[in-house]
């Protein structure tokens, strides 16, 4: 006998399925939190991500974060190689550039399947600004690599600065720790002013916000994300699949914007 219930899933299925999801926010190693569903290693893991309807996937690894950014880049490399579902965004420090040109390591990084970076100021304890990176920021927007923030990790103003600082950089914001919509009148004014600024939306999760943000500065500036495997993919996944806004725009979030930026990184 089908239930009401059985039918309603079906439908989100359908509907989350025909959106082609290329998640922008993806985690592979040990936890940074308790995660919503546990998975022992990556063929689980990849079996878990297509059971959540998401075709490719940004990837990045815990060990940058918690122990060292140059051995979980190397995890990071030997994970995705030779699988064309996945693309790395490697985690950088200051201190890199110390060993080789900014240039030369993002261009080492692109050969091995690196289409963006990662970076953790409070974490990893540097400045956010332009100055006390020693050219950073210069090489990734001269390489069009997209930079991945967490507001938790550099203030908005520092974010907003960046942003008109280096106009050509795309800079992907995540609500990981703190959800995105408790700072909205801040990120609308950045929105506003910043056509380089971008919102991942695993955490817009408040009712209809991402459809009015839609509404207001078009759906090109929105990534679909799902910070899978700490929480559940579909939380972002259904606000695109009932999303009061029009397909195009529901398929902009989930894959288009994406796969763009992906293609604009420059190859060596």
């Amino acid at each position: 006998m089908t239930t009401e219930v059985d039918r309603m899933s079906e439908e989100y299925r359908q509907r989350r399925d025909s959106l082609d999801l290329f998640d922008a926010n993806c985690w592979l190693g040990e936890p940074l939190e308790p995660t919503f569903l546990p998975i022992a290693g990556p063929v689980a893991w990849k079996t878990a991500l297509a059971r959540f309807g998401i075709r490719r996937a940004v990837v990045s690894h815990t060990m940058c974060l918690r122990y060292d950014p140059a051995a979980g880049n190397r995890e990071l490399v030997e994970a995705i190689r030779d699988d064309e579902a996945l693309v790395g965004a490697a985690t950088l420090v200051p201190e890199m550039a110390r060993a080789e040109p900014w240039p030369d390591l993002l261009q080492s990084l692109i050969v091995a399947g690196i289409r963006m970076v990662r970076l953790f100021p409070a974490s990893h304890n540097f400045l956010l600004a332009g100055d006390f990176l020693s050219g950073l920021p210069e090489a990734l927007q001269e390489l069009r690599v997209p930079l991945v923030l967490w507001h938790t990790e550099a203030g908005w103003r520092e974010i907003a600065q960046l942003c008109l600082d280096y106009p050509e950089l795309s800079v992907i914001v995540e609500g990981t720790a703190r959800k995105l919509f408790y700072g909205n009148r801040t990120y609308d004014a950045v929105l506003a002013r910043c056509p380089n600024l971008y919102l991942e939306t695993h955490t817009l999760t408040n009712y209809l916000g991402l459809d009015d943000l839609v509404r207001r500065f078009g759906s090109h500036r929105f990534l679909f994300s799902s910070s899978f495997p700490h929480l559940d993919p579909n939380a972002s996944a259904m606000l695109l699949a009932y999303g009061e806004m029009t397909q195009q725009d529901k398929l902009n979030i989930a894959h288009r914007n994406l796969a763009r930026l992906i293609a604009e990184v420059v190859q060596p």
